[in-house]
């Protein structure tokens, strides 16, 4: 019969374990304890599931199982970089869609548009951007279908498999079709991967909460957007109880039905500020934003901070302040502009 510990038990085993090592009894530990499964903490409750990556650990050699497996997540805050800030195409200095996330040691990417290894790869020759590679990539979180968006995730995959970047699960979540795109991706380039990943496909009109994927965010919701094709947007609840939004891309963002009776304090909203107001009819059309929208969005869910991104590559660097500035004139002030590489502590 396997052997259940509840969390409250799990600092006296901790304690009691730290003794037999120092006793060198590690082979004694190993056959102890080799069928013990730990329950994960799932934010406001606890349940009995068995983390796969828990039990690789334990099996394979117990001495290298982190204590931070059998404890409850350090409250750490989040932090955002931004890979790419470009709308359809890479420009100059901007490349296209992708954005990362960052609580404690894990990191979640938002959206991979052509281009994303190799901005992963400067940041890989940065001493002072340390913790952002992508062997600490756990999730990736696709907002839509399209090029600038999706384009570089197989590339992405190729990168992490040829390098053996991961050891663990790699969860791939995005709009129905995710599955198809990169299994077929896979299958023309004869690509083959080593190591383990799920694809997860979300489907039009559903809202979930994904609960276990991370220790240090309990909680991601997906909730649908307004686009031209199926596209999402994720809320990331870490233990610090702080709330971040990246939205997909999208015009109307403001009635969402999802935050009607939503009481949560919003930290930070990344939200797509593609046009000007001057071009509002194009916006309309292409299911992107303008200054005026994305303030509309700000009146109705009140963040307390707002980082527009996905510039069309017709602005210049002035021309994309302009459309920070158009927004604090219409009453949201705490208003910051992405840009590649940039990082945004929460």
């Amino acid at each position: 019969m396997e052997k259940k510990i509840q969390l409250y038990k799990i600092p006296k085993i901790i304690s009691k374990i730290k003794k037999e090592l120092i006793n060198s009894e590690i082979r004694a530990i190993y056959k102890k304890y080799e069928n013990v499964h730990i329950d994960d903490y799932l934010g406001a409750k606890y349940d009995f599931i068995i983390m796969s990556e828990i039990e690789q650990e334990l099996n394979k050699n117990f001495l290298n199982a982190p204590l931070e497996f059998f404890l409850k997540p350090k409250k750490t805050k989040m932090e955002i970089m931004f890979l790419g800030t470009n709308a359809s195409i890479p420009g100059k200095n901007r490349n296209t869609s992708a954005t990362l996330l960052k609580s404690g040691k894990e990191l979640v990417l938002v959206d991979c548009g052509e281009g994303t290894v190799n901005q992963f790869l400067k940041i890989n020759k940065s001493r002072q951007k340390k913790g952002w590679k992508m062997s600490k990539l756990k999730v990736i979180l696709i907002t839509h279908l399209h090029h600038d968006h999706v384009g570089g995730l197989v590339g992405l995959l190729k990168m992490i498999n040829q390098r053996k970047m991961i050891n663990h699960n790699l969860m791939i979540i995005g709009p129905c079709g995710i599955d198809n795109y990169v299994n077929y991706q896979l299958k023309v380039l004869d690509i083959k991967l080593d190591f383990k990943y799920d694809l997860h496909p979300l489907y039009k009109g559903i809202t979930l909460n994904f609960k276990q994927l991370l220790y240090n965010i309990p909680m991601i919701r997906c909730f649908e957007v307004n686009h031209t094709i199926l596209c999402f947007s994720y809320m990331f609840l870490n233990e610090e109880d702080q709330c971040v939004i990246i939205f997909g891309d999208t015009n109307k963002a403001e009635k969402l039905i999802f935050f009607e009776d939503y009481e949560q304090k919003i930290d930070c909203v990344v939200h797509e500020c593609t046009l000007d107001d001057s071009k509002r009819e194009v916006a309309l059309k292409k299911f992107h934003s303008t200054p005026s929208m994305v303030y509309d969005l700000c009146k109705h869910i009140k963040p307390e901070k707002l980082i527009i991104t996905h510039f069309s590559n017709r602005y210049k660097e002035d021309e994309i302040l302009g459309l920070k500035d158009a927004i604090v004139e219409h009453g949201f002030k705490n208003v910051d502009i992405a840009e590649d590489f940039k990082l945004v502590k929460i």
